[in-house]
């Protein structure tokens, strides 16, 4: 394949390099470019042709388009490899090429290179083709190899499977079958033999069936200890007879972390954990009392080196060696009362969020409102006196107090992000390095898997999720300690993902751990609560830990905790594992107050939040209608669709929302702009609404330039 690549890209070069020698000697550019242009329409095969003029310039023509660049920058070095040779992914196209070099040469001067890409499809098209080919008459010859051997195996076994059928007839009890075989060769001499031998079994049947007679009224009595054992079977099983263990199972012995030799002869109370022994006891007076199978749920039991274990227990009167005794089946449920409560958890969680995400979106209304009005009183104002100094502070207050209401909806799960494929490395160092700075006390210790570690993610709010989780951290050790960080790609299984509601499959998974002073259950328990907190007053207001919890959920991850008094803590956050690139680094852009011209219905449920966007949009230029709801909206744009040129729509509203409004307001006035507002983002509504048409976002509250600068990005 590559000498016919080669060859053919030899005839065409030579054909490139011969219509376009006058131009590339002489410098004439332009008619390069139009040489080459023609020569791409013809050969579409060709996927990118550079021309580079040794202390000239260097002309690059892919697929139709043309630019100047420098052939030495790292974008473009890889095509000037002078070896001829496959690439299996260009970075031009994307898809596999043969790339190839020729020299220029005047007079036998060398002026510079031709470099192009060809695609080997067809090339690869044709080699497929034969391979299928070969395989397919491979595939005949086999088949046709096993008709034969089929026909003439019958035709050589027939009469052996006969008598390996008898033989099996024979094995499953029926003595008096014989083998019928006339071929008057070796194997009737063998079924002769056969038929003797089944004579002689027919004769052993006989005696041994007296000697199992004699045998079974011995073994009548271990057959019967068994069969109440095994007809009642649970995962663990043993046997108490005057209050020690007679009988156990290998299940019970790895239960609860015991030996066989400490098992044997082993007391009561060593099984049961201390809590729950009066209920065992309780269990096993019913089960003496009643004579039957008596069942008790949500019991422990614990070995010396174990934590206890919780178990469904059925209990059973019998009788062990001609003395009364209990048999006891006991069945592991701690992995499915870990989940019932970790299912649980979830269900508190989500109701809180709930809660908290109704209370920050009144309260984002509000604040709207207050910034507003500041930002229009700030217009009048010389930034350098004393009125406008007090409105800044105003200002920052409203900034922080929307910092808070920004936690609330991350705990709700409804605050709103940008998701792109991130490298959680890079977010993790980028974190530490911030954090680093005021925490000089901690020793930092990094364990970050270099590959793998990709997450479509919000990098803001997962820097805040780190930050807020070495926060949480640095004050568990208030006399300094070691903050451990470490990220991996693995697999989470449905027992681990079934209580969060996401599926299982692959994860980067990042572990923030602490040697700190640790929690007990019933702090772990709370911890992801909003407002719960066990610093002192004035040291914080709960929220941190609870918008870690929220933010992950909007991310459809996972969060563990794991801790014990004394011993430290370790939180584990894990992000399903994205395959696509890390997303370019987005610019800045400052807030600019621009005015404009045309007409905004703006519809809101809130009066403060119609009031003060009408006061704003008047002041920049724009003339203003208003609708209290969707219903009012769709009324007013049908009724002055020729006039309004954007509408501003609020996504949480009675009665209609803004996900029922908008295709009502696309089919009154098609074509109509559309502009979401909310501080909620309502579990995705808002992304679908803008890929279905709506032509962008504003996050409440807003100021008076935020609101000027979407609708100059909007109109153009």
């Amino acid at each position: 394949m590559m000498r016919s690549l080669t060859s053919q890209l030899d005839n065409s070069l030579a054909a490139i390099v011969t219509v376009n020698n006058s131009s590339f000697v002489r410098g004439d550019y332009k008619g390069l470019v139009e040489i080459n242009t023609q020569i791409l329409k013809e050969n579409p095969d060709i996927r990118y042709l550079l021309t580079s003029r040794a202390g000239g310039a260097s002309i690059l023509h892919v697929q139709g388009t043309w630019q100047v660049v420098d052939p030495w920058t790292p974008d473009y070095l890889w095509m000037t490899d002078r070896e001829s040779r496959i690439l299996e992914h260009n970075p031009l196209t994307g898809e596999r090429v043969y790339h190839h070099a020729f020299p220029v040469r005047f007079y036998n001067m060398e002026w510079g290179w031709i470099f192009l890409g060809v695609s080997t499809r067809d090339h690869d098209t044709q080699i497929m083709n034969m391979y299928l080919g070969t395989l397919a008459v491979g595939a005949a010859c086999l088949v046709l190899s096993a008709c034969l051997a089929w026909f003439f195996t019958r035709r050589i076994t027939g009469p052996l499977l006969h008598l390996k059928a008898a033989a099996e007839r024979i094995r499953a009890g029926e003595l008096e079958v014989r083998a019928s075989v006339r071929t008057g060769d070796e194997v009737e001499d063998l079924a002769d033999s056969f038929n003797a031998m089944a004579e002689s079994l027919s004769l052993l049947q006989e005696r041994l069936e007296a000697r199992v007679e004699e045998r079974t009224l011995e073994l009548q009595r271990s057959q019967e200890r068994y069969r109440v054992l095994f007809e009642n079977s649970a995962e663990a099983i043993f046997v108490l007879k005057e209050g020690r263990v007679r009988f156990w199972n290998q299940v019970l012995g790895r239960l609860i972390g015991f030996r066989g030799e400490e098992l044997t002869g082993a007391s009561f109370a060593d099984l049961v954990f201390e809590q729950d022994r009066m209920a065992f006891l309780e269990l096993m007076a019913k089960a003496e009392a009643a004579g039957t199978p008596v069942r008790r749920e949500g019991l422990r039991l614990a070995g010396p080196a174990r934590e206890p274990v919780w178990v469904d227990v059925n209990c059973v009167a019998i009788r062990w060696d001609e003395d009364p005794a209990l048999v006891f089946f006991a069945q592991d449920i701690t992995e499915s009362r870990d989940l019932q409560g970790q299912l649980f958890h979830a269900q508190k969680m989500e109701a809180l969020g709930t809660l908290a995400g109704g209370i920050a979106h009144d309260f984002n209304n509000l604040l709207g409102g207050i910034l507003g009005y500041v930002s229009l009183l700030q217009l009048d104002k010389d930034p350098g006196g004393f009125d406008f100094q007090r409105l800044a502070k105003i200002e920052t207050q409203i900034n922080s107090a929307t910092g808070l209401t920004r936690q609330l909806l991350g705990f709700a799960r409804g605050g709103t992000y940008e998701a792109s494929p991130r490298d959680l490395n890079q977010i993790v160092r980028s974190a530490m390095e911030l954090f680093g700075r005021t925490k000089r006390e901690i020793e930092v210790r990094l364990d970050l898997q270099p590959d793998g570690c990709i997450a479509d993610c919000d990098r803001g709010q997962i820097e805040q999720v780190l930050l807020n989780l070495f926060v949480n951290a640095a004050q568990a050790m208030p006399q300094g300690g070691t903050l451990k960080v470490r990220t991996e790609a693995r697999e989470f299984g449905e027992e681990l993902t079934l209580a969060f509601g996401q599926p299982a499959g692959w994860y980067v998974a990042i572990s923030v751990g602490d040697t700190g002073v640790g929690m007990d259950e019933s702090i772990q328990a709370r911890i992801f609560e909003p407002f719960f907190t066990t610093k002192k007053v004035a040291g914080g207001v709960g929220l941190g830990l609870a918008s870690v919890y929220g933010i992950v959920k909007n991310h459809r991850g996972l969060i563990q905790v794991q801790s014990r008094p004394g011993l430290g803590s370790t939180f584990t956050v894990a992000l399903p594992r994205s395959r696509d690139r890390v997303a370019a680094p987005a610019g800045a852009s400052g807030h600019v107050i621009r005015s404009g011209q045309g007409t905004v219905l703006v519809v809101d449920d809130q009066e403060i939040i119609r009031s003060v966007a009408r006061d704003m949009l008047e002041m920049l230029g724009y003339r203003v209608f208003t609708a209290e709801g969707g219903a009012e909206g769709v009324a007013v744009l049908e009724a002055h669709r020729d006039e309004i040129d954007l509408v501003i729509l609020d996504m949480i509203m009675p009665g209609m929302s803004g996900k029922e409004t908008f295709p009502r307001l696309r089919a009154a006035a098609p074509g109509i702009p559309v502009l979401l507002a909310s501080g909620y983002s309502l579990e995705g509504e808002v992304a679908a609404l803008l890929a279905t048409g709506a032509v962008g976002f504003l996050q409440k509250p807003f100021s008076a330039a935020q609101l000027s600068e979407k609708i100059i990005e909007i109109r153009g």
